[in-house]
């Protein structure tokens, strides 16, 4: 149901601070994909984590966890 769907017009009206988390090498969306909602997102941090692919909460959990912990520490007023 979702394939067909482009939000990309409704991306502006997203305000909180957003967190983006993403492989280096996903076989299903490329970096420049992430970059490019990174940009159309007006409160956002991407990461981009070297060596990983899909499943970053597994291959990557610490990273991901200390990643996590800084953006909410620092978005903690937002």
């Amino acid at each position: 149901m979702l394939i067909g769907a482009d939000l990309t017009p409704r991306l502006g009206a997203i305000k909180c601070p957003t967190l983006l988390l993403h492989p280096d090498g996903s076989p299903f969306i490329p970096v420049p994909v992430m970059a490019e909602l990174h940009r159309l997102l007006g409160n956002a941090q991407l990461n981009v984590i070297d060596r990983a692919r899909h499943g970053l909460p597994f291959s990557h959990a610490s990273q991901c966890a200390s990643l996590l912990r800084t953006f909410l520490d620092t978005n903690r007023s937002a």
